[in-house]
């Protein structure tokens, strides 16, 4: 594949991820359980922003959804938090 062609998609990736960052953070200003849990899965998987455990497993508790249960207990699993 073409080199340029690559770095195209990536940019637009990016974009995508930021553009989703802003809106789970505004749904979870309003304590939406939904943005909540988006929100905490990109910070533990370092989509878009800096990778942060910590603050993945507050955002994952404040939600209180089942996913973000199950992603806690996963974290806890793969001893990334405590």
């Amino acid at each position: 594949m073409n080199m340029v062609f690559i770095m195209s998609k990536v940019g637009v990736l990016n974009k995508i991820i930021k553009k989703g960052m802003y809106w789970y953070k505004k749904t979870a200003l309003k304590n939406n359980t939904y943005g909540l849990d988006k929100l905490g899965y990109l910070y533990a998987k370092v989509l878009g922003v800096r990778q942060d455990y910590a603050k993945a497993r507050t955002i994952y508790e404040k939600s209180g959804s089942n996913y973000s249960l199950k992603r806690l207990e996963n974290m806890r699993k793969e001893r990334l938090i405590k």
